[in-house]
């Protein structure tokens, strides 16, 4: 449970639904199994050792819950400015947190990828500190108004001197905070 729970930071897919489904009532069984046997052994030998097995549970509960509750705060950070595309079986899309960092959210039908970084932006010109492994292919990003659309923007991918890199994926802008 400790390493979905790590796992689920940069990735997740269908399976591990159905892993969480199995391990979550075998660890709540496991936990309570255990509780009634060293309560059990420590009223028989009285022995503070007897709740080892209920200590190292208790331990992994705990873990579980603060690594879930940094992931989470990670997330919830508030946001600048948040870009989506939509791809029919796949999308994906980019938080840019007010703090500098980004999350970059790749989805398909049964799994889901997550890359963290950290970006500047000038005016419209967005600059990651790294290459994206999907539907972003460079470092330059521009939010321009849509062609079709004067009041819709959208987050291109440009190369150094700004010029579009065409076939490439364009970002729907879906909420804007920059003043």
């Amino acid at each position: 449970m400790l390493f979905l729970t790590c796992q689920s930071k940069y990735e997740s897919s269908i399976g591990d639904i159905f892993l969480w489904l199995f391990l979550t009532p075998a660890g709540i069984l496991l936990f309570i199994s255990s509780i009634y046997k060293d309560i059990k052994n420590y009223r028989k030998e009285r022995h503070i050792e007897n709740f080892a097995l209920s200590f190292v549970c208790f331990a992994f509960l705990i873990t579980i819950i603060t690594v879930q509750y940094f992931i989470t705060r990670e997330f919830d950070k508030p946001s600048l400015l948040k870009v989506f595309y939509d791809g029919d079986s796949d999308g994906g899309s980019i938080d840019f947190k007010l703090d500098g960092s980004f999350i970059f959210y790749d989805s398909t039908m049964l799994s889901n990828t997550y890359e963290y970084g950290k970006y500047t932006i000038k005016g419209n010109k967005i600059i990651l500190d790294k290459k994206l492994k999907y539907l972003v292919y460079t470092k330059f990003l521009e939010i321009r108004h849509s062609n079709d659309n004067v009041d819709e923007k959208r987050l291109i991918q440009v190369d150094e001197r700004g010029n579009i890199l065409e076939n490439e994926t364009e970002f729907k802008v879906i909420k804007d905070n920059r003043k």
